[in-house]
């Protein structure tokens, strides 16, 4: 009877039980540590010993096992010893550097019965495969990488819910609005006219009065929206001629 080491962590045990109780009925003898490890056992020293005392060393392939310091030490003193090493590749995970050349057995798809007999073969077994019943993964167990992230996805929501929380609550203060007042334009546009006469004696003895009108603009430099003119009234102006050639001297007025 050949013995098997099986290496793994304790966070993948339902899928090594399994494994462990098949090989057992194809006639292996399955060292692994929930069985064959009792209370007060040295495990520096148990380990070592039944790596040692085994024909095949299986090492479980998952996220779990290749961060474990343990898995790693005794596929380390496996490959010290020279053991015939089957990797499993039970889950997506990278293959450690130490084991990298070596062909595993995949168990990540498929069914569970034929990648047993893919890994009798690989144990060199000869015999009549015994008749196992199917594997069934939990539905619950999401992939590698998402479990990985998992828990910090769960952080970033709910810190993202708070913050719409507090953010819906705060008050909203609306802006300021001032008022600049529109500039006033006034216009005024006033035109003076300015009369000037002038009265002229011909020698005929008629008189003629000139009126001379000059405007004047003024333009206040303040401009009002209606413009308006204003234009003064003439004024009345007697005036007196004297005449010279008149047979008596009179006085017109």
């Amino acid at each position: 009877m050949q013995n098997i080491f099986i290496s793994y962590s304790r966070k993948d045990m339902e899928f090594v039980r399994k494994l462990a109780g098949d090989l057992e009925l194809a006639g292996y003898d399955v060292w692994w540590d929930i069985t064959d490890l009792r209370g007060g056992d040295d495990w520096v020293r148990s380990l070592p010993a039944a790596i040692e005392a085994s024909q095949f060393f299986i090492i479980v392939l998952t996220p779990n096992s290749t961060e474990s310091e343990w898995v790693q030490k005794e596929y380390t003193q496996a490959l010290t010893l020279r053991k015939k090493i089957i990797p499993l590749m039970f889950e997506t995970c990278n293959v450690p550097f130490a084991l990298n050349t070596i062909n595993y057995v995949n168990f990540l798809s498929g069914e569970y019965a034929d990648n047993f007999k893919n890994l009798l073969s690989a144990l060199g077994y000869t015999g009549k495969p015994p008749v196992v019943t199917p594997f069934e993964r939990a539905r619950a167990v999401l992939p590698p990488a998402f479990r990985k992230y998992i828990i910090p996805g769960i952080i970033a929501i709910i810190l993202l819910i708070i913050f719409a929380v507090v953010s819906a609550q705060k008050p909203v203060t609306p802006p300021e609005v001032t008022s600049t007042p529109s500039p006033t334009i006034t216009s005024t546009d006033v035109s003076t006219f300015t009369a000037t006469f002038t009265a002229t004696a011909t020698a005929s003895g008629t008189s003629t009065a000139t009126e001379t009108i000059t405007p004047t603009k003024q333009s206040s430099p303040t401009p009002t929206l209606t413009p308006s003119a204003t234009k003064q009234p003439f004024e009345t102006l007697n005036y007196c001629v004297n005449s010279l050639y008149a047979n008596t001297n009179r006085v017109l007025c």
